[in-house]
């Protein structure tokens, strides 16, 4: 099965080539990250903060023609978060990276760190600390 995952995950991002940059960066997270992100790059792009957030509150996209807040829809606080951490950076000249660089480094890091954390409580469970 590995092999499989392997050339369908090959195939795909050979098909993203040919896609425009912008949306080949979404496309190449490929779960619900992709939803997400939306929404991280909503509250970056938008003029201000508070024009940012009621985009979010008063959430049109999502469910249309029905208005929603996607906050306590979809638990999208982390992206907020993120979002809001990002803008200040970039607010203080600290953004040094991309947006779209920030989030998947991010992704990558929260990732690695539940990683580790799963390998460690298995090791303090089995008490083999080669588990």
């Amino acid at each position: 099965t590995g092999v499989v995952h392997l050339a369908e995950n090959l195939a795909y991002h050979r098909h993203l080539k040919h896609l425009d940059p912008d949306i080949a960066k979404v496309a190449c997270l490929q779960t619900e990250n992709g939803f997400y992100y939306s929404y991280y790059s909503g509250l970056i792009e938008a003029d201000s903060v508070i024009e940012g957030l009621q985009d979010i509150i008063w959430d049109t996209r999502s469910e249309y023609p029905d208005t929603l807040n996607a906050f306590r829809r979809f638990n999208i606080y982390q992206e907020v978060g993120l979002a809001l951490v990002y803008r200040c950076l970039q607010t203080c000249g600290l953004a040094f990276v991309t947006a779209w660089t920030f989030f998947r480094c991010t992704l990558l890091v929260h990732s690695s760190a539940g990683q580790a954390a799963i390998a460690m409580l298995a090791s303090a469970v089995s008490g083999n600390p080669a588990a």
